[in-house]
């Protein structure tokens, strides 16, 4: 038995010190997966009968950015992101998005078509989705020999009867 020769995590897609935001967001989230997404929850409107104005790629990348920046940058409210007060809230979000567009977004984002196939999985929503980023994932980031993996998990009260196991 060999021990593996020490190597050190890198990226594998190549961003240059001018590399926006935008850049790094797209590496990790492809614009097929704002697609996929903008089409499903176009096509779920639809089967409702909502009049309400489809939405595009762009404003699910909106949406999803929205969500990143909230998950770090916690307020008491939602609606607090959008005040009236200019010194309060997240600039970024307010300049984004319009606060009931996005709770609109939110509510009635999808990600897999309507009609659900008889045999499906219990996953079959998100099925795609978690296709897509585990490729993504898998092209971003080299193995290494120092690489920690979080076994632990978050206290779950409720029903569920997915099982779930760690690799």
């Amino acid at each position: 038995m060999t021990i593996p020769a020490e190597s050190s995590p890198s990226l594998l897609f190549n961003l240059n010190r001018s590399a926006t935001e935008l850049d790094v967001f797209l590496k990790i989230f492809p614009k097929s997966l704002m697609i996929w997404i903008s089409q499903c929850t176009n096509q779920r409107l639809e089967k409702l009968g909502q009049t309400i104005h489809p939405t595009d790629p762009s404003e699910i990348m909106l949406v999803l950015g929205c969500i990143l920046v909230m998950s770090y940058n916690k307020v008491p409210k939602f609606s607090h992101y959008w005040p009236s007060n200019p010194s309060l809230g997240n600039v970024a979000i307010k300049n984004a998005i319009s606060r009931d567009r996005c709770k609109m977004l939110l509510s009635k984002l999808y990600f897999a078509e309507p009609e659900k196939p008889e045999n499906a999985s219990k996953t079959y929503y998100i099925d795609e989705v978690v296709s897509c980023l585990k490729q993504t994932f898998k092209k971003c980031r080299s193995e290494s020999s120092y690489q920690s993996i979080d076994e632990s998990m978050a206290k779950f009260k409720g029903r569920s009867s997915l099982k779930q196991y760690m690799r």
